[in-house]
C-alpha cells in the first residue's frame, strides 16, 4: 500500500507540472468565451443598452473594439451574466484574463476541498489520491482554463450548495444555488430535484432569492434587457441549426443532427423534420432523463448528496447547448461515485459491469478527443462525434444502478 501511495504521489507531481505548463501557455491568451463575459460586463458597467448585446453583429463589434481581434457572441447568456466579470473589467482585457483564470483555478481547488470533505474522502489514502488524480486529468477543466470560462466558479457554487445541504444550512445552500442561476441560468434541474425530494424550504428560499436578484438587477440593467432576452435569445434556445453542431455535447444537438437539415450546419440528417417537432421531441427525451435521474428515494445523507450531484450533471446533458467545458459540473458526481465504488470493492473484492462502465466513462471524459472533426461526416459516422455526451449518460446510468444496489444492500442489512 505504501508503494502504491508513493507511486500515486509521483504521478500527482507530474500532473501538477503538466497543469502548470498548460496554464502558463493558455492563461495569457485572449480567447472566445472569456471575451463574451468580459465584453458583457464592460457594457453593463458603461451603462450601455444591453438589449443591443443580443444582436450578434453589434455584440461582436463591441468584442473587437474592447478585446482585440477576437470574434464572439453573447448567444443565450442570461442578462445577470453581465455581473460575472464586473470585478475584473477595470484591469483591462489581458490582465483581467490572467487574474480571472488564476482566480478560477483557485476556486477549482477550493471546490475539490469541499467535495472531498463532504464525501469524507481522505487524499492521504491511496483511494482518495487516485480520485484526486483523475479529477486533475478531467479534460473539461483544461478547456475551461484555455477559454477563460465560467464553470470553475459554477462548480464552486454548486459545491457550496452541497456543503450547505450536508451541514443543513438551508440559507447558504439556497444562496449558492441562486448565484448559479443568476450567473449562467444553470440549476433548473436542481430546482426540480428540490421539489421532487420535498425540500420545500430550500426551494422557497432559492426561488425567492432568484426573484429578488432579478428585480434588483433591473435597477442596474433595466427591464427591457430581460424582455429582449426572453423574446430573442431564450425563445431560440435549442432551435437554431447551429446548435446541432457537434461542439454541443447534448441530447438536443444529437437529435438535431439526426433529424434537421441545414446546408451549412446539418447537411446529412437521417430524416428531415420541422425544427419545432425535433425541439418538442428533445424536450420529451430530456424531461424523461431528468425524471429518471431524480426519481427514487435516497437511503442515506451521502446518497442524498450523490443524488443532488447527479441532478447537477443531468442539467448538462439536457441543456439546450453545452460544450465540453460544461462537463466540469460532472465532478461532484464522479467524486461521489468514485468513493462508492472504492468502498464497494473493499466489501466484495471484485469488479463488475458497473465498475467497467464507470471507468470507461471517466476515461472518455479525460481523453482530449477531436470529435468536432466529425461535424460534416455522414450518418452513422457522426454518431461518434458525441463522446462526452455518451460518457455523461453512462455516468448517470451508473449512478441510478448504484442507488438500486445501495437500496438492496440496506434492505438486506435490515432483514438480518
Amino acid at each position: 500500500m505504501n508503494k502504491t501511495n508513493f507511486f500515486l504521489k509521483i504521478i500527482f507531481v507530474i500532473i501538477l507540472v503538466y497543469l502548470t505548463a498548460f496554464s502558463i501557455k493558455w492563461i495569457p491568451k485572449i480567447t472566445h468565451g472569456f471575451t463574451s463575459y468580459y465584453t458583457f460586463s464592460s457594457l453593463m458597467l458603461e451603462g450601455d443598452d444591453l438589449t443591443k448585446a443580443y444582436n450578434d453583429d453589434y455584440f461582436n463589434s463591441k468584442v473587437k473594439e474592447k478585446v482585440f481581434e477576437v470574434s464572439d457572441i453573447l448567444a443565450s447568456n442570461i442578462p445577470t451574466n453581465s455581473f460575472a466579470l464586473a470585478p475584473f473589467v477595470w484591469l483591462g482585457p489581458k490582465t483581467a484574463r490572467i487574474v480571472w483564470s488564476l482566480f478560477s483555478i483557485t476556486l477549482f481547488f477550493c471546490s475539490l476541498y469541499i467535495l472531498f470533505k463532504i464525501y469524507g474522502i481522505r487524499v492521504q489514502k491511496s483511494a482518495g489520491l487516485a480520485i484526486l488524480l483523475l479529477v486533475l486529468l478531467w479534460r473539461p477543466f483544461y478547456v475551461n482554463i484555455a477559454l477563460g470560462q465560467l464553470y470553475c466558479l459554477l462548480l464552486f457554487l454548486f459545491s457550496l450548495t452541497l456543503w450547505g445541504m450536508h451541514k443543513n444550512k438551508k440559507i447558504y445552500s439556497s444562496l449558492a444555488l441562486t448565484f448559479v442561476f443568476l450567473l449562467k441560468g444553470y440549476g433548473v434541474v436542481n430546482l426540480i430535484w428540490l421539489a421532487v425530494k420535498r425540500k420545500w424550504k430550500e426551494l422557497a428560499f432559492t426561488l425567492a432569492f432568484i426573484l429578488i436578484g432579478i428585480l434588483l438587477s433591473m435597477f442596474v440593467i433595466g427591464f427591457d434587457v430581460w424582455k429582449t432576452y426572453l423574446t430573442d435569445a431564450f425563445a431560440k434556445l435549442g432551435k437554431l441549426s447551429s446548435m446541432g453542431h457537434t461542439a454541443y455535447q447534448t441530447i438536443n444537438s444529437l437529435l438535431m443532427h439526426l433529424f434537421v437539415f441545414d446546408e451549412k450546419w446539418l447537411p446529412h440528417p437521417v430524416m428531415n423534420l420541422p425544427v419545432n417537432i425535433v425541439f418538442i421531441f428533445s424536450l420529451l427525451v430530456n424531461t424523461s432523463i431528468i425524471l429518471y435521474v431524480i426519481s427514487g428515494k435516497a437511503q442515506s445523507p451521502g446518497q442524498m448528496l450523490l443524488s443532488f450531484s447527479a441532478a447537477i450533471a443531468a442539467g448538462v446533458v439536457t441543456a439546450p447547448v453545452a460544450e465540453e467545458y460544461h462537463y466540469l459540473l460532472f465532478i461532484p458526481l464522479f467524486i461521489g461515485l468514485g468513493d462508492y465504488f472504492y468502498n464497494k470493492y473493499l466489501d466484495k473484492k471484485r469488479i463488475g459491469l458497473l465498475e467497467i462502465l464507470f471507468f470507461t466513462a471517466v476515461l472518455i471524459m479525460i481523453l482530449p478527443l477531436n470529435y468536432k472533426a466529425l461535424q460534416d461526416s455522414v450518418f452513422p459516422i457522426y454518431l461518434l462525434a458525441y463522446p462526452k455526451l455518451y460518457a455523461g449518460l453512462i455516468l448517470l446510468y451508473v449512478f441510478k444502478q448504484s442507488q438500486k444496489q445501495y437500496a438492496v444492500k440496506g434492505k438486506q442489512l435490515s432483514e438480518t
